[in-house]
């Protein structure tokens, strides 16, 4: 006697081909990973975009220096904040939450996530490490003084791994939450090395995408619960408004390098002090729109990539929203 294979069997099995399983054994859509790795890519390559960019020409390194220079202006009006913010960010520190991402891990019986948590904060540190001495380097291009590279900044890299760490062994429903507060806390790291003149904004901004690239690399897919209209709105919000801070910091910065390169091709030959001297002349308030955009743009990247590790909890298809 023949076995028939019923219409939906034969749905589902055809259904099946374009799906992977998940680590709980249900299944994901193929594509869901290409996104994945194609945001973990796109992280990576801005690592080594920014540095041509901002390191490797003569306006990239006037305008980060600049941008820099402005930021520090603020240095002083935090009364001590911004040193307790980079004191925090210390080895123990570090360990500290490590520990934590195991024990989170743990409680949700998810010990192979809390290894990956602690792959992206070794790999970040590790990596930002590398890159910094061992392949970018930093040209004399005629400014002040020949510096050492700085790219990317140890101190953010820091800060953007314990953060996307959390955000990884939590569960999905406090992702959000999660997210939203390592990206407060990176932005208070990375501004304060910026006031302090620890490191220019290419450096923070480096150290953000390339413990991204680990982060979206390393985070499974989960399948949740749909979540409630409030937080489906919230997500909207987040996601809405990192992309209008990304948005309106890139042209705040990119204005400020546009008027630079006026100047630069108007002085040829003129140092970082004479140029810096010009710029302070201009018509606009460069300082005030440079210590505008590089914080929007900081929160703007942070959020954003942030969001897209917190979004990788995927929604259970056929629940009922709560």
């Amino acid at each position: 006697m023949v076995n028939e294979v019923s219409a939906p069997t034969l749905a589902s099995a055809s259904t099946t081909k374009n799906v992977l399983t998940s680590t709980a054994g249900r299944e994901i859509p193929r594509w869901h990973y290409v996104i994945r790795f194609t945001k973990a890519l796109i992280c990576l390559l801005s690592v080594f975009g920014l540095w041509l960019a901002a390191i490797e020409t003569r306006l990239g390194q006037v305008v980060d220096e600049y941008l820099m220079d402005s930021g520090a202006r603020w240095n002083g009006y935090f009364h001590g904040v911004d040193q307790v913010i980079l004191l925090v960010v210390s080895k123990y520190a570090i360990a500290l939450v490590g520990v934590l991402a195991i024990l989170v891990a743990l409680m949700r019986r998810r010990l192979r996530l809390g290894l990956r948590a602690l792959a992206v904060i070794g790999l970040t540190l590790l990596f930002s490490q590398l890159l910094k001495y061992q392949v970018f380097s930093r040209p004399n291009l005629a400014l002040r003084y020949v510096l050492p590279n700085s790219y990317p900044s140890g101190h953010t890299a820091a800060a953007v791994a314990v953060s996307v760490a959390l955000v990884m062994v939590v569960a999905p429903r406090f992702k959000l939450f999660f997210s939203v507060l390592g990206a407060a806390w990176t932005v208070l790291v990375g501004y304060a090395t910026i006031i302090n003149a620890w490191h220019r904004p290419a450096d923070v901004l480096g150290a953000i995408f390339l413990a991204g690239a680990f982060a979206l690399a390393f985070t499974p897919l989960e399948i949740t619960v749909v979540p409630s209209p409030r937080a489906r709105s919230f997500l909207g919000y987040y996601r809405r408004l990192g992309v209008i801070f990304f948005l309106l910091g890139s042209a705040l910065v990119a204005l400020v390098a546009y008027r630079t390169h006026l100047v630069l091709r108007a002085h040829e030959n003129a140092n970082y002090d004479a140029i810096f001297n010009i710029l302070e002349m201009d018509t606009l308030p460069l300082p005030a729109l440079s210590v505008g955009g590089v914080f929007l743009l900081i929160c703007g990247v942070v959020m954003l990539i942030l969001r897209a590790i917190a979004a990788l909890a995927k929604e259970k298809v056929g629940t009922k929203v709560p």
